[in-house]
């Protein structure tokens, strides 16, 4: 006796399976792939806005540094500034001394005026640190 099929235009059991494991793998690939760029641009975002802050702090640090030596002169400068989240520590050594222009009347002794400090930064922001040195000439 033999057992005669019906002719059926559907799929079977084992080919929907089949279709399903591959759209649920492809889209729980694309599910990571978007939870990585979110977070990637999420860091780069941060990034960003720590770098936007350092010429403001730049500028803060040099006018700290020209406060102080504006009647000393010291030789080493140090302080700490903070914007926002991120911490700014500086050390700046005075790396020449010069006075005015020459003076041309003889028993005239020019006193020093001018001061060029190297200055060395240290930015904090979360676990993250960088270094950077800059200049700052003072009179």
């Amino acid at each position: 006796m033999r057992i005669q099929r019906a002719n059926s235009s559907g799929f079977t059991l084992i080919e929907v399976l089949i279709a399903a494991i591959i759209l649920f793998s492809s889209i729980s690939l694309i599910a990571e792939l978007f939870k990585s760029a979110t977070f990637n641009s999420n860091k780069a975002a941060n990034v960003a806005k720590v770098y936007q802050l350092a010429p403001t702090a730049l500028d803060m640090i040099k006018a700290q540094i020209q406060a102080a030596a504006s009647s000393q002169y010291p030789p080493q400068i140090m302080g700490s500034l903070e914007l926002g989240t991120v911490t700014y520590n500086y050390e700046a050594k005075r790396t020449s001394f010069l006075p005015e222009a020459l003076v041309t009347e003889e028993g005239l002794n020019p006193q020093n005026r001018f001061a060029l400090y190297d200055v060395t930064v240290l930015m904090t922001y979360g676990n993250t640190e960088r270094a950077f040195n800059t200049k700052v000439a003072t009179w």
